[in-house]
């Protein structure tokens, strides 16, 4: 089992490798990876069902387990998967980072305001992050003061110009 640079940041308390396996925090989660790298390595499918681990933070880890076809052919090859993961977080870091530097944004109100620029209701938000909409619309007022902007599409409109786009 080994890990690359991007990999051994997401290591911690959400995942971990131990004895040679990738361990979930979430039970339930540890016990869907392991089922799901049981069946890529047992069968000639490519991939399976990418398996979602939950986060102390509220976050998510997608893991999708793939097989290296093609790429190791002898049973006594190093390795024959591998595990891609993302971190839902991860996606909009550079935002959240960019608009606490931009107007004072505390992190939750970052995250808040990563959410509306691209797109997000708040009811969504909401429930993704186990937050009361009262507590969102305190953070909203925050952010409205804070960019000077007073609606939520104004809001959006002005915080998706500072979000790089690829």
């Amino acid at each position: 089992m080994r890990a690359n640079a991007a990999a051994e940041r997401l290591l911690g308390e959400d995942l971990q490798i131990s004895s040679g396996r990738v361990l979930c925090r979430d039970p339930r989660s540890n016990d869907q990876l392991a089922g799901a790298i049981k069946a890529l390595l047992w069968s000639e499918q490519a991939t399976t069902t990418p398996v979602v681990a939950p986060k102390a933070s509220g976050g998510k880890l997608v893991i999708y387990p793939m097989r290296l076809r093609g790429l190791t052919t002898s049973p006594l090859s190093a390795f024959h998967a591998i595990l891609v993961i993302t971190d839902t977080d991860a996606v909009n870091s550079a935002a959240t980072s960019t608009f606490r530097d931009v107007f004072d944004l505390t992190p939750a109100e970052s995250r808040l305001a990563a959410a509306i620029a691209t797109g997000k209701d708040l009811e969504t938000f909401a429930i993704e992050r186990q937050l009361s909409r009262q507590t969102l619309r305190t953070q909203l007022r925050s952010i409205f003061l804070k960019t000077g902007t007073n609606r939520q599409a104004q809001l959006a409109v002005m915080l998706s110009t500072l979000i790089s786009k690829k």
